[in-house]
């Protein structure tokens, strides 16, 4: 018995071992959850990267506690560079120690200074990235131009 195991244990561990001999760097990529505006930021992304790179991708489905352990595993992995789409993705890497000092960038956050990505946006500390703030003074400006006589304005919102 121990003539078959041993060597089916050793075959399946060679089998299993995957060593980096690709010379292409590791790009890490989290989302929060599967939605069309975030698909569409990371299809960018990738798209922007070409083949040059070597995508590793991962989705928390919605889970805060798996978004956790994928930031963890891509520390851990030690890739070149982390990209986190949306707020929550992002924000799963503030309190995880980073030994390497991994880039880790953002992208699809509307506010990363108030939510304690960054601490300013000339300045940031552990990340950066693109954040997407609609520029509500100039939309408000546009609005009185527009209307002469804008006084209240209502907004729609939907979470749907």
């Amino acid at each position: 018995m121990k003539k078959i195991i041993y060597p089916l244990i050793l075959s399946l561990t060679i089998c299993g071992w995957k060593s980096n001999t690709s010379n292409k760097k590791r790009i890490a990529i989290t989302q929060i959850v599967n939605h069309p505006s975030l698909n569409e930021s990371k299809k960018g992304l990738i798209d922007t990267l070409g083949s040059s790179y070597e995508i590793i991708d991962q989705d928390a489905q919605g889970d805060m506690t798996i978004a956790q352990q994928i930031a963890k595993k891509f520390i851990n992995q030690e890739v070149h560079a982390i990209v986190a789409i949306s707020t929550p993705s992002a924000q799963t890497f503030q309190n995880i120690k980073n030994p390497n000092n991994i880039p880790i960038l953002f992208s699809s956050v509307t506010y990363p200074k108030e939510v304690n990505l960054v601490a300013s946006y000339e300045n940031p500390d552990k990340m950066t990235g693109v954040y997407d703030a609609p520029p509500l003074n100039n939309m408000l400006s546009l609005a009185k131009k527009m209307i002469h006589n804008f006084k209240t304005l209502g907004i729609i919102y939907s979470s749907a």
